[in-house]
């Protein structure tokens, strides 16, 4: 089995699936600062 094509890929994969998981974690309210992570306060919303 010839490994060399994942091989050159999975960094690139990596790196888009580290930005996949940060952009949803600011959607959620989630930011990293200085090692610690902080929590947006919730929000009410009227339905």
């Amino acid at each position: 089995m010839n490994k060399n094509k994942n091989k050159l890929k999975a960094p690139q994969a990596r790196k888009d699936f580290i930005a996949a998981v940060t952009a949803r974690d600011h959607r959620l309210g989630l930011a990293e600062n200085n090692d610690s992570v902080e929590i947006a306060p919730a929000k009410k919303v009227a339905i």
